[in-house]
């Protein structure tokens, strides 16, 4: 049985995990702009779990297990925030010429999970982005 549940779970991570294009690159930005990534790793904990990512009040996309969201930006600080049954949010400055990457996942509520957020620096992001895709 515990067999069985285990399956039945990593089928479900699976299936809710992002099927778009592999990520290859960091991309630079162009002058005066900074290059965001919100990115969520592949986990089992959480996998079937996806949230819509905002920055400030426009969306940049749904951010799936395994996947990473991109946008190009003016400098300046941005509300990242995500809602399940909970709002979560980083307030992020971009300065111009750089990239800057938030790590994206869930932790435990009440009835579902939450999203959280937290910085990476960028050799971390690179690493942990080599294993993502784009969601379609």
């Amino acid at each position: 049985m515990r067999k069985l549940l285990a399956t039945a779970a990593a089928l479900l991570a699976v299936g809710c995990s992002a099927t778009g294009e592999n990520f290859s690159a960091i991309k630079k930005p162009s002058e005066n702009n900074a290059m965001l990534y919100v990115y969520r790793p592949s986990q089992l904990y959480g996998g079937g779990l996806y949230y819509d990512v905002h920055i400030d009040k426009e969306l940049m996309g749904t951010l799936k297990n395994g996947a990473f969201l991109e946008k190009e930006l003016p400098a300046g600080t941005y509300e990242i925030w995500a809602e399940t049954e909970a709002k979560r949010n980083i307030d992020v400055t971009l300065e111009p010429a750089t990239v800057t990457c938030i790590r994206g996942g869930v932790t435990l509520g009440f009835m579902v999970g939450r999203p959280t957020f937290s910085p990476v620096p960028l050799n971390q992001c690179t690493e942990e982005l080599a294993g993502t895709a784009r969601p379609e």
